[in-house]
C-alpha cells in the first residue's frame, strides 16, 4: 500500500445525514493496524431497515473486540489517526461527510486531506482501460469481480469488514 492512505467505513442508523448517526466506524491505518469504535447512538431516530443491513444487534458477538468510545474521545483519536492522510472507501464520500461533521460537532478538527480515494470509482476507471464498460448504475459486487476480489471474502455490512473489502480493492 502507500504511507498516506488509511481505509474508512461507517454504519449508520440510516441514510439521512441530517437525521441519522454513525454507530460504528472502522480504521485501518497504512501499516495494517485496525481500530473499530462503536459509538453511542439515539435508537429512536433510526430506520430500523439500516440497523439489520448493518447488523446492528449482533455486535457483541465473540470474536469481535471493538472499542465502545465515547464521542469526545473517538472524535479527538479518529482526528490524530488520519491527520494528513487519503480517505479511502467505498463510496467514501457517504463516511466522510458524516466524520468530518460528527468531528466538527465534537469540538475536533478534521485534518485528512482533502483528495478522497473512491476505490468503485477506481476499479471502473480501470475496467474502461480495458474496454470493459459497467453504466452506472454500478453494483459494488459487480465491480469487485470484474476485477478479481470476490466480495463474499469479506463480512459485508460491518464496518471492519467492508473497510478490508475497500482495501482488497485498492
Amino acid at each position: 500500500m502507500t504511507d498516506n492512505v488509511c481505509f474508512v467505513d461507517t454504519e449508520t442508523t440510516g441514510l439521512d445525514p441530517d437525521l441519522h448517526e454513525i454507530w460504528e466506524v472502522a480504521l485501518i491505518l497504512p501499516r495494517g493496524v485496525e481500530r473499530v469504535w462503536l459509538l453511542p447512538v439515539d435508537l429512536g431516530r433510526a430506520d430500523a431497515r439500516a440497523l439489520d443491513i448493518g447488523h446492528y444487534w449482533r455486535k457483541d458477538t465473540p470474536g469481535q473486540y471493538p472499542i465502545r468510545a465515547d464521542v469526545r474521545e473517538f472524535c479527538s483519536e479518529f482526528a490524530r489517526l488520519t491527520w494528513g492522510l487519503h480517505l479511502a472507501g467505498a463510496v467514501v464520500s457517504f463516511d466522510e461527510e458524516r466524520l468530518r461533521n460528527l468531528l466538527r460537532r465534537n469540538g475536533a478538527c478534521p485534518g485528512w486531506h482533502y483528495h478522497l480515494i473512491d476505490v468503485e470509482n477506481m476499479a471502473v476507471g480501470w475496467l474502461a482501460a480495458r474496454e470493459a464498460v459497467l453504466l452506472p448504475p454500478w453494483k459494488s459486487e459487480e465491480l469487485s469481480r470484474s476485477i478479481g476480489v470476490e466480495p463474499d471474502a469479506f463480512e459485508r455490512h460491518t464496518a471492519l469488514g467492508d473497510a478490508r473489502w475497500a482495501r482488497a480493492m485498492y
